[in-house]
């Protein structure tokens, strides 16, 4: 595994009070940041993830439509 760690695309979690966690992808090095107050002792920090996965690669899809402007399930296209 490459350690890039140069982030495209990530994910914010918001609940009914505010931010809870946040995600951060890197799929060159294949590594995701995660990091919030929501996040449990421990697991906070630098993960592994196989970008090459049949999940991983739909998740790369969604980011790159919406990139497009295409719209998510929220209804926003860009920032889901």
């Amino acid at each position: 595994m490459r350690r890039c760690f140069n982030p495209g695309w990530g994910v914010r979690v918001h609940g009914a009070t505010g931010p809870l966690f946040r995600l951060a992808f890197c799929f060159e090095c294949h590594g995701v940041r995660l990091w919030g107050p929501a996040v449990p002792a421990g697991q906070e920090g630098f993960h592994a993830f196989d970008a090459d996965s049949a999940p991983a690669r739909e998740l790369l899809r969604r980011f790159r439509d919406t990139r497009s402007g295409a719209q998510g399930p929220s209804g926003r296209g860009g920032d889901q």
